[in-house]
């Protein structure tokens, strides 16, 4: 009995085996990117491109967005890779970023755009100034965020603030902001300039609230 077992295990080893042969796995010759970039990735590989930001490891990136990483992917708390190094100030990764095709006005609800972290930053008018001329907007307003302006105007760095007024930063622009308290806030430029410069400035430019 035992010994009829063996034998019919073995058999229908060889049938299976026959049967692989006969039909065989057929993949496609040339698989989609989304499809290789899912099964390297299981994240999409934003993180990974986030993190060789940060680190500023350029050949990392290059190699990352050329292996199929989406380089405007979005990590919750970061944004995209452009925004990252925007707020960061690190001006190299921002243009590389730029050279390789990150889109300069992609948003992220939270997390703001590349102009409006890096206005949040002083001194770092040379980003700004990139951005600019790449195209973002000034007047851009993000959903649950403020403008570039305001930003700047909080920052202190009233270089910045003079820069995107000069370059059409509309100073009366403003947003209302839902605080943890869940009330409602209306915020400026203006009741939002850190210092009196940038204060005195921006009335000589026509805000008024």
């Amino acid at each position: 009995m035992h010994k009829r077992q063996v034998g019919s295990s073995r058999s229908l080893l060889f049938c299976a085996a026959i049967a692989l042969l006969a039909f065989p796995v057929i993949l496609p010759a040339n698989p989609p990117a989304a499809m290789v970039k899912a099964a390297r990735y299981g994240d999409g590989g934003g993180p990974l491109l986030i993190a060789a930001v940060k680190a500023g490891r350029v050949d990392e990136i290059r190699a990352l967005i050329g292996d199929g990483v989406d380089i405007d992917a979005t990590v919750a708390g970061e944004g995209t890779a452009l925004t990252t190094a925007s707020r960061a100030g690190d001006l190299d990764i921002v243009n590389e970023l730029l050279r390789l095709g990150a889109d300069v006005n992609h948003a992220t609800r939270g997390d703001g755009n590349p102009l409006i972290m890096a206005a949040s930053r002083p001194g770092n008018l040379e980003v700004v100034e990139r951005l600019v001329v790449a195209g973002s907007d000034v007047n851009a307003i993000v959903t649950d965020d403020e403008t570039p302006l305001i930003n700047a105007a909080r920052s202190g760095d009233l270089r910045i603030v003079k820069y995107m007024v000069e370059h059409g930063a509309n100073v009366e622009l403003g947003v209302t902001v839902t605080l943890s308290s869940q009330a409602r806030v209306w915020r400026s430029p203006l009741n939002q300039a850190r210092t009196m410069a940038i204060r005195s400035y921006l009335i000589g430019q026509g805000a008024r609230r």
